[in-house]
C-alpha cells in the first residue's frame, strides 16, 4: 500500500483520464500538475497525521496558533486581547510565502525520518 508513497510518486493519479485538465494555473502565472488524491492517498495521509502530529506538536509553544489542532484564529485574537495589557507590546505574524515550493524535500524527509 505504501510502495507508491515510499518511491516518492505519492500515488496521485494524474488528471486527464476523464477529460479533466492535466495542469492548472497558479496565481503566479505558472502551471503545475494537477494531482487527484486516490482513496489510498487519503488513507496514507490520515495514518501519517495520526503518527506524526503528536511528535511534532510537542515542539510548539502554547502561544503558537497557526494550523494547529484545536487552535484557531479566534483563539489567537482572544490571547492577544488577554495579554495585550500585560507588558506585551508585539504580535508577530509570519507568512512564509511559497515555502514548500522551495524547500529541499530530500533534506526535509531525512529530518522527518530522524524524528519519526
Amino acid at each position: 500500500m505504501l510502495n507508491g508513497h515510499a518511491a516518492g510518486n505519492g500515488g496521485n493519479s494524474q488528471a486527464g483520464a476523464c477529460g479533466l485538465p492535466r495542469f492548472t494555473s497558479t496565481r503566479h502565472g505558472t502551471q503545475r500538475p494537477l494531482g487527484i488524491p486516490t482513496v489510498r492517498d487519503r488513507v496514507v495521509q490520515a495514518a501519517t497525521k495520526i503518527v506524526a502530529e503528536p511528535i511534532f506538536e510537542a515542539d510548539f509553544k502554547s502561544c503558537s496558533y497557526g494550523f494547529r489542532p484545536k487552535k484557531s484564529a479566534t483563539d489567537a485574537l482572544e490571547a492577544i486581547r488577554l495579554m495585550g495589557g500585560r507588558r506585551h507590546r508585539y504580535v508577530v505574524e509570519i507568512d512564509i510565502r511559497r515555502f514548500f515550493d522551495t524547500i529541499d524535500h530530500e533534506k526535509l524527509m531525512l529530518l522527518v525520518e530522524k524524528r519519526v
